[in-house]
């Protein structure tokens, strides 16, 4: 349904992605984990999109998770031709980084 800034649904959650996070070091820190995703080739959109961040204190030697939410308008694009939203059937991957060169993990998922 139509809303001021867009369709309401776009901002539906869809998943939960969560990533282990482990300081290894012997000092308390944080780590600002970063969410990409890249779209099956019809979608036609950047090698990978910032889609979320997750900044995570750590004791030293300490784990936990980042979490990330993912919105369905995080696995759409905007089709210029249509002036629609679009979601692509096919395959998006999923990195978490600590940014867009250093990637740590890596799962895909496919939607038909």
């Amino acid at each position: 349904s139509p809303s001021v800034g867009g369709l309401s649904d776009l901002w539906d959650e869809v998943a939960e992605l969560s990533v282990p996070i482990t300081n290894n070091g012997t000092v308390d820190g944080a780590e600002v984990a970063q969410l990409y995703v890249s779209f099956p080739d019809e979608a036609d959109q950047p090698a990978r999109i910032l889609r979320g961040f997750d900044k995570v204190s750590l004791a030293a030697g300490a784990q936990s998770s980042a979490v990330f939410s993912l919105r369905k308008r995080d696995l759409t694009y905007w089709d210029v031709s249509a002036q629609a939203w679009r979601t692509a059937a096919g395959e998006y991957t999923f990195y978490a980084a600590s940014s867009y060169a250093d990637i740590h993990s890596q799962i895909t998922l496919t939607i038909s």
